[in-house]
């Protein structure tokens, strides 16, 4: 029944498809014969019935479209997709957010993102700092500027930058790396920042010595995981996790 307590009015069409007209007037199909959807004569129907016809249409198409996105079906596509493909489609969301918003904005976003998904190699990075005992910060923003570093450990002032795949020779905008790389490291010296930079296969396999080399050398032997006196004659006791000791923004490890 429509707004008005009327029936719906039937005609030859509406034999498989009938108009109601819902709050505001707003035309809502109600299919009456299912298994004859296919066989509906959109030239005998009336405008509005014909809209109604098309957005019951749609919907059904949508809702079954929808139920095809699964995890499983969203990983084989990307799957599908070269990365070639993937760093064009980017680059074009990325300025068009900066003509819309700024370039401060694609920054935070970028940043927030990082946050929220670490890769694989800043996950092992960040059980491995924990189990050192060594209190850190993601994504550091480096003063006033828009360059981050993946961790930064305050008390030490050490800075550790994670180089993925992308950072291998001759992928993509290797040049434009190489440039950003230098001018963080500057940054880093004007800051008096200890920056050592630790390459995605280091961080492969059990042994992960070489890495706690690089730490130790700025850090000292004192981290809670190794139990040795440190160079700065510190214990190496371990820091107070939670949310409670650390500022908004910082790593609960």
């Amino acid at each position: 029944m429509n707004g008005e307590g009327e029936r719906p009015r039937q005609t030859k069409t509406t034999a498989l498809v009938a108009v109601v007209k819902g709050p505001g007037g707003r035309v809502v199909a109600r299919f009456i014969h299912e298994e004859f959807m296919a066989k509906v004569n959109t030239k005998a129907m009336t405008p509005d019935e014909l809209r109604a016809w098309r957005s019951e249409v749609g919907r059904r198409g949508g809702l079954a479209r929808a139920q095809q996105f699964t995890p499983a079906s969203q990983r084989a596509a990307r799957r599908r997709v070269s990365s070639e493909s993937c760093r064009l489609n980017g680059k074009k969301g990325a300025a068009r957010t900066i003509a819309l918003h700024g370039y401060k904005a694609l920054f935070e976003g970028s940043r927030r993102s990082r946050l929220a998904n670490p890769s694989p190699c800043e996950l092992i990075m960040m059980g491995l700092l924990k189990t050192l005992g060594l209190r850190y910060e993601r994504e550091y923003v480096l003063g006033e500027t828009l360059y981050t570093l993946d961790f930064y450990i305050a008390e030490y002032k050490l800075g550790i930058e994670v180089d993925g795949s992308i950072h291998d020779p001759g992928k993509p905008d290797q040049a434009k790396r190489i440039q950003h790389a230098e001018r963080k490291a500057a940054l880093c010296r004007c800051m008096r920042i200890n920056l050592i930079r630790i390459h995605h296969s280091e961080l492969k396999g059990d042994d992960l010595s070489g890495v706690i080399a690089k730490i130790e050398e700025i850090a000292g032997a004192g981290c809670a995981g190794s139990g040795r006196p440190g160079k700065t004659g510190k214990t190496g006791e371990p820091p107070v996790y939670g949310a409670a000791a650390l500022p908004v923004g910082r790593a609960d490890f």
